[in-house]
């Protein structure tokens, strides 16, 4: 079975930090850096580009469908590459977006904790009844 590519918008409808989908880590995409600050995309993806060929960042590309339905490169971020992308960002809005961007990926992070507390009571509850 070929998993189908997700779009642009599918990218955007989902918040801007938010818990992967095997519940493993918090992350971003360059998708939704580039949206919230109304860069181009593009110029966020060479930005990622160019820190992975200086070796000081180590992400492997996404694709998502664009509006041609072609596939189009992105990249999801962890919290510590999100700040190393985003720190040559300047500007008021890029302040105050890397400060609620640190209280949002804390959130989600206690929310994960959260998640995988419950999950471990929920294993537990079942080795018990199972023995």
């Amino acid at each position: 079975m070929i998993a189908t590519l997700p779009t642009k918008a599918d990218l955007l409808k989902t918040n801007i930090v938010a818990i992967d989908q095997h519940h493993k880590k918090v992350i971003t995409s360059t998708v939704q850096i580039a949206d919230y600050f109304g860069k181009r995309h593009s110029n966020v993806i060479r930005r990622v580009t160019a820190l992975i060929k200086k070796d000081l960042l180590k992400t492997e590309a996404n694709y998502y469908l664009d509006r041609y339905e072609r596939g189009q490169k992105y990249y999801e971020l962890n919290r510590n590459q999100f700040l190393l992308v985003v720190m040559g960002f300047t500007g008021d809005k890029a302040d105050r977006f890397k400060a609620d961007f640190i209280k949002l990926f804390n959130q989600q992070e206690a929310e994960l904790k959260q998640w995988r507390a419950g999950r471990q009571v929920a294993a537990d509850t079942t080795k018990q009844a199972n023995d």
